[in-house]
């Protein structure tokens, strides 16, 4: 996106960087496994990283991202808007607000939830919510809305809707097509096909992932959550070679359900597909060890290619 936007004459853009999380090689704490885009994500337009000064650096915690030269940055620079990413959970996001009103800026924010009930069912936090969330997102001179959802989201909370911009997320297709044409696809995909173990509780999406897996040769399993997988997988002889699975489900998470697969079935490759966005959700591209991120909406050509990229790196590994 900021790539597409240097682009622009009639636009002028400085990229702040609170972490590089992600554009450098990390430890995920979630899946304690080194991780890393394989793709440049700092080529091509103007960008700055901020000092993080937290003893305990981390996205996704309020006090794991301290920026204080966010505040000096939009103070001591006319800037006609400036467009916040850090979600509000960091302290980093309250100082470039305080910093963009003083300044006379507009703000703009948002989210990618497009329900208020806590991802964890601690119903305390839903009260919390409905209390805090219209007034902050009134903060937002634009509210930032990758979907429809969340579209429907702010209106529930009351904010005008002319405050509310549909913005979904975006893929550089042009840089992907241009990748995708030097890889020479009969080499590098499985030349077999697999069983696979979707878990997936939208059953509208379970049913085209499914059909979308069986045309492409695959053998499929099907569950709707974690609970009912872990019943199939017990009661199957039938070797499973992939687990696909959604990361945030009532009850057990996909992780969890991914670690109690793997002491079932020792060697099973794991894609995690998910909406989230956040912290809650590590969205750093392919993980290494054999596990993936997929994120949702996904189109066919992802899945499969997604699929046979695991499946490919197994292959190679000799299983």
């Amino acid at each position: 996106m900021w790539r597409l936007m240097a682009h622009r004459t009639d636009l002028g853009i400085l990229v702040a960087y609170c972490s590089l999380e992600g554009a450098e090689p990390h430890v995920d704490p979630d899946f304690g496994v080194q991780v890393a885009w394989d793709i440049p994500l700092l080529d091509n337009y103007p960008w700055v990283k901020l000092r993080n000064i937290s003893l305990h650096p981390v996205v996704g915690k309020f006090l794991g991202l301290i920026n204080p030269g966010v505040w000096r940055l939009i103070r001591a620079r006319k800037f006609d808007a400036v467009v916040m990413f850090t979600g509000y959970i960091c302290a980093t996001f309250w100082m470039a607000l305080a910093a963009a009103k003083l300044s006379g800026v507009p703000i703009l924010f948002g989210t990618d939830a497009h329900d208020i009930s806590p991802r964890d069912d601690h119903a305390w936090k839903t009260k919390i919510k409905k209390y805090l969330w219209p007034r902050l997102f009134r903060l937002a001179d634009v509210v930032i809305a990758p979907s429809t959802g969340t579209v429907a989201l702010m209106r529930s909370l009351n904010i005008p809707p002319e405050r509310v911009v549909l913005m979904p997320y975006v893929v550089h297709n042009e840089w992907w097509i241009e990748q995708a044409a030097r890889v020479d696809r009969t080499a590098v995909r499985p030349q077999r096909s697999c069983t696979i173990f979707l878990v997936e509780g939208e059953h509208s999406l379970r049913k085209l992932t499914r059909s979308t897996l069986q045309q492409a040769g695959h053998t499929v399993l099907e569950a709707c959550d974690a609970a009912e997988a872990l019943d199939v997988a017990k009661r199957t002889d039938s070797p499973i070679d992939l687990l696909l699975t959604d990361v945030v489900m009532p009850g057990m998470s996909g992780r969890v359900l991914a670690d109690e697969l793997i002491t079932l079935r020792p060697g099973i490759k794991v894609i995690y597909m998910s909406d989230y966005t956040d912290g809650d959700v590590a969205t750093h591209g392919v993980l290494q060890s054999g596990i993936s991120f997929l994120p949702k909406p996904f189109t066919g050509e992802a899945l499969i290619g997604r699929v046979d990229e695991i499946l490919s790196i197994s292959v190679l590994a000799g299983r």
